[in-house]
């Protein structure tokens, strides 16, 4: 979904989540550049891809022009908009774990992973991107599923839970609740991001995985630069299936390396965390 004038659009692919409108990675230093570069420049090759429109919140008095503020979320989400578990195949070519995972072990969730507010400056000629780390504590706007305080990233999630438990015996079809599930989270998103920064978010975007497999494929992959650490430790990644060498990566000495990076590896580099170099 791409939130404009307040309004949002989903661009769906294939039945899978696409979803850009006001994560997907750990590594939100990586995410940011790609994930910009879809609501700065590109956002039409997004909806292109639209297999319908609608979904999304609307946000009231979002500005149209001028300065503006952008929410960009990403979910760790491994289902599609109508709580469907995405397909096998699909999940091991994004190395997100299994369906059996998915459904019985908790893996993945409604959290938003990534959390970036994008402010753009009158004219549309430059915007800078704060990233929210998404284990922040917060007092949420309101309690969500019993919760009053809680991370951050939960807010999404927490409502909506709690949304589904509220509609679990209504007469609405299973795809009328889980949208509506995922409106209320990201009403949620939005007033806690507000709460906690004082800033009116004007619009948002929001992709869970598949969303963001989906972006890199239909942009041809992704450039990377990637300087080797450690020896070539952050090279590869075993949890999130980043391997640069899949995609041809050579030995740079004494600096680093551009490399084109498949769809696969696009969503593995974002997610990498376990082999990154640390902070000191």
């Amino acid at each position: 979904m791409l939130g404009m004038g307040g309004g949002s659009l989903i661009a769906g692919k294939v039945g899978y989540a696409v979803r850009i409108a006001g994560k997907a990675g750990y590594a939100v230093s990586c995410a940011v550049a790609a994930v910009v570069l879809v609501v700065s420049g590109y956002a039409y090759k997004v909806v292109s891809l639209a297999d319908g429109i609608g979904g999304g919140i609307g946000i009231s008095n979002g500005a149209s022009v001028g300065a503006m503020n952008i929410l960009l979320m990403g979910l760790e989400s491994r289902t599609d908009f109508y709580g469907q578990t995405l397909d096998a195949g699909l999940l091991a070519a994004m190395h997100a774990g299994s369906v059996y995972g998915v459904n019985n072990l908790g893996v993945g969730g409604q959290d938003t992973n990534t959390l970036i507010l994008l402010h753009v400056f009158a004219g549309g000629e430059k915007a800078v991107g704060f990233s929210i780390p998404r284990d922040d504590w917060v007092t949420y706007p309101q309690a969500y599923d019993g919760q009053s305080q809680g991370k951050i990233d939960q807010a999404y999630g927490l409502a909506y839970a709690q949304s589904l438990s509220q509609t679990v015996n209504s007469s609405m079809s299973t795809k009328d609740r889980y949208t509506k599930a995922n409106q209320v989270g990201q009403a949620a998103t939005i007033a806690t991001v507000q709460a906690v920064t004082s800033q009116k978010i004007d619009h948002f975007a929001e992709v869970n995985l598949s969303g963001f497999y989906y972006l890199a494929g239909a942009f041809g992959g992704i450039m990377a630069c990637i300087k080797p650490s450690n020896g070539g430790q952050n090279l590869r990644d075993a949890n999130s299936g980043f391997n640069a060498v899949l995609d041809g990566y050579k030995w740079a000495k004494g600096g680093p390396q551009y490399l084109h990076l498949s769809a696969p590896q696009a969503l593995a580099f974002v997610r990498e965390r376990d082999t990154c170099p640390t902070a000191t």
